[in-house]
């Protein structure tokens, strides 16, 4: 486990690689809400038991994983499961917060080169007004792909 400042104040985020790592071998959940934190998951081997998923949601956990390697899918095509409780955090924050963090008022470059408006879900209004209009077909079209893949699987 790790933690990296996440630019503001004391925000942490915590990443766990390797779904046999997230077995939980002591209360993380403890650290992370005292340091005001935020804890993904890595399963981007895309090994998702049900149980195990909803366990770590219901603790509101990120969960990153991809339609790649176990299914088969094409590189790159991921996706991030966002718990109900940091959804409300993140469309809590108000463009004026933005233009207070960022000097810009927008989101940093690198995050605006990574991602653009339709990559983040329309519920996340004031994140989709501070990001670029870039288009990614091949972000799009790589997760069809990957669910064509994933589906037999399931």
């Amino acid at each position: 486990m790790y933690g990296t400042a996440t630019g503001v104040d004391k925000d942490y985020v915590f990443e766990r690689n390797e779904k046999e790592e997230l077995k939980f071998r002591y209360d993380y959940q403890q650290t992370v809400k005292e340091l005001n934190g935020i804890m993904v998951a890595n399963a981007n081997q895309g090994r998702l038991e049900k149980e195990w998923f909803t366990n770590l949601i219901d603790k509101d956990v990120i969960i990153i994983s991809s339609g790649s390697r176990f299914y088969r899918g094409p590189p790159h095509s991921g996706v991030v499961f966002i718990p109900p409780p940091i959804m409300d955090r993140l469309k809590a924050i108000s463009s004026e917060t933005i233009k207070e963090t960022w000097p810009n008022g927008l989101i940093p470059s690198g995050l605006n080169s990574f991602f653009g408006k339709n990559e983040f879900p329309r519920q996340l209004g004031t994140w989709r007004e501070n990001l670029e209009d870039n288009q990614n077909p091949g972000l799009a079209l790589r997760w069809v792909a990957a669910l064509a893949e994933m589906d037999p699987t399931l």
